[in-house]
């Protein structure tokens, strides 16, 4: 687990060598859910509040590595709950891959769906608008992959999220940029969602299945998939594709054939 500062990352447990603080006790390394969802988030604030003061030590910075995605997967579930009224789909939180995955895609043509993913740490049932934003305890960035000639297969079973989990509120009354960049010629797409529509999507999906802290709620999909949009017409396997939403992060990923498959 780490945090971000200014475009560097720093590993939890370094920090907290090199504070001289345990707030987990003898587990400096306690897994993202204790982290995020027992612990409210009170000792990672504490730890960015130090390094907003400038106080950054070198030991902690992580050079070498990437984040990955931004929940535990033997807790957490993904709930995709659709912009328009529908009943939410469950998704696979084990599969999910973090930044600069290679997706394993069966299918002959990949294509991905990008959506704002939150995280909850409390349970919700039948939930008011303002009890689930109270319950969000981030955003990330969710990508979603899927064969094109089958886009409705194997729906939530192939996904990414990261890069980061971004604990501070959404813009209010103003559009959140969804943008996605393919790799032909560079062009990107832009759509845009309101950032307050975000609890209520929740909220919704509260109505329809009762959700548990650690849950992923990713709303969306946020405008036309890659190949729809128009942003990569010849989208094909080990190709970059990136994702990203202003205020939560840019997500970056790859779609590789299944191993059992020929092209």
């Amino acid at each position: 687990m780490a945090l971000s500062r200014d475009d560097a990352l720093y590993d939890v447990a370094l920090l907290e060598r090199a504070y001289g603080v345990s707030p987990c006790g003898d587990d400096p390394s306690a897994d993202f859910f204790t982290r995020v969802i027992a612990l409210g988030c009170a000792s990672l604030r504490d730890l960015d509040a130090r390094l907003l003061s400038g106080d950054r030590p070198g030991s902690a910075r992580i050079r070498d590595r990437v984040p990955t995605s931004p929940c535990d997967p033997e807790r957490a579930s993904v709930w995709c709950a659709p912009a328009a009224e529908g009943w939410p789909r469950l998704g696979h939180a084990r599969s999910m891959l973090g930044q600069d995955g290679l997706v394993d895609l069966p299918g002959a043509q990949p294509d991905a769906d990008v959506y704002l993913a939150a995280l909850i740490d409390e349970d919700l049932e039948r939930a008011s608008d303002e009890s689930a934003r109270s319950a969000i305890a981030g955003y990330a960035v969710l990508l979603e992959w899927f064969d094109a000639a089958a886009p409705q297969s194997g729906r939530g079973l192939r996904l990414q999220l990261g890069p980061v989990l971004e604990t501070g509120p959404l813009p209010r009354g103003e559009a959140l940029a969804v943008r996605l960049t393919g790799p032909e010629r560079g062009r990107d797409v832009a759509h845009v969602i309101p950032g307050q529509q975000a609890p209520t999507a929740i909220a919704r999906a509260s109505e329809r299945v009762r959700l548990g802290a650690g849950d992923i709620v990713a709303i969306g999909p946020l405008g036309p998939s890659v190949r729809q949009s128009g942003a990569a017409p010849n989208l094909d396997f080990h190709q970059d594709v990136s994702a990203q939403i202003r205020a939560v992060g840019t997500l970056r990923g790859r779609a590789v054939p299944r191993r059992n498959e020929s092209r």
